[in-house]
C-alpha cells in the first residue's frame, strides 16, 4: 500500500471495507441479490469505466466476487497502518468521571 503510510487511516476505514464485503457475499449479500443496480451505475472518471459497468452489467455476480476479493486484502493493509487518531470517549470522559455525572447534565 504505497503511501498509505501518510494518510491517516483508522478503524472506519476497516468497518466501511467489512460491510462492503457483507453486501456482495456469495448469496446473502444484499447487493449481489440485487443486479438490477446496475442499471443506475454511471461511470465516474479515474474511478469506474463505461466498460467496467458494462462488464458488471453483464456478470454482476463476477463484479460482487471482484468487490468482495478487493476488500478482503484491504482490510489487511488498512488494519497494518491504521492508528486510532483520537480517544472518542475524551470528550465527555471528564464528566463522567465526576462523582455526580448527572450534575454537569444540569448545568447546560
Amino acid at each position: 500500500m504505497a503511501g498509505a503510510e501518510a494518510r491517516l487511516l483508522d478503524c472506519w476505514e476497516v468497518d466501511m471495507l467489512r460491510i462492503a464485503m457483507a453486501l456482495t457475499r456469495a448469496e446473502t449479500g444484499w447487493l449481489r441479490q440485487s443486479p438490477h443496480l446496475a442499471d443506475h451505475l454511471v461511470p465516474i472518471p479515474g474511478l469506474v469505466s463505461r466498460e467496467e459497468i458494462t462488464a458488471a452489467r453483464r456478470e454482476w455476480n463476477v463484479a460482487c466476487d471482484v468487490c468482495h476479493k478487493h476488500c478482503a486484502g484491504r482490510i489487511k493493509e488498512v488494519q497494518r497502518v491504521a492508528k486510532v487518531h483520537r480517544d472518542p470517549f475524551e470528550p465527555t470522559g471528564k464528566r463522567v468521571s465526576r462523582l455526580n455525572p448527572s450534575g454537569e447534565v444540569d448545568r447546560y
